[in-house]
């Protein structure tokens, strides 16, 4: 949990949580809120530069990043 005062995109959180681990899939993002689940990959979400297509967190919303498979 990491309270923040403003906006926090989905790579600024996972910033704000030390970043990609070694083992991180950054192919398999997920944001789960309440009962809906929404899919991105890191380059997607490098993309959107335009704040209006930005997906933002939201309380209460748990970022996950699977784990790169070898």
């Amino acid at each position: 949990e990491y309270p923040v005062d403003r906006k926090v995109d989905v790579l600024e959180a996972i910033s704000m949580a030390s970043g990609f681990t070694k083992l991180a899939n950054k192919g398999k993002i997920e944001v789960r809120r309440g009962n809906e689940t929404f899919k991105f990959t890191e380059k997607q979400l490098k993309e959107s530069n335009d704040p209006s297509k930005k997906f933002f967190v939201l309380p209460n919303d748990k970022v996950i990043v699977d784990e790169r498979v070898f």
